[in-house]
């Protein structure tokens, strides 16, 4: 890893969390954290060094179990996606 960042700020009953980093080869990461009213959504965003892509998101509510959906484009365009619903106890 050449960088990495992190950070969260709380205000009026919400948090949001970011992190990333950077890979000695060119990929990177980042993925955002909101939480607010028993709710959160986080999205993760990762490009590889050779043009590939993947991305996630994620949301959970309480009581309501959480929603995750996905994508991945590889270096020669290739795309594969999904999306699955679990209940959390």
């Amino acid at each position: 890893m050449t960088s990495t960042n992190r950070s969260v700020a709380c205000a009026g009953g919400a948090c949001v969390g970011v992190r990333g980093a950077t890979g000695v080869h060119g990929g990177s990461t980042a993925q955002t954290r909101v939480c607010t009213g028993g709710a959160c959504t986080s999205a993760r965003i990762t490009a590889g060094p050779n043009g590939g892509m993947a991305a996630r998101t994620r949301h959970c509510a309480t009581g309501q179990g959480c929603t995750t959906n996905r994508a991945v484009i590889g270096p020669g365009g290739g795309v594969h996606t999904g999306s699955r619903s679990f209940q959390r106890w």
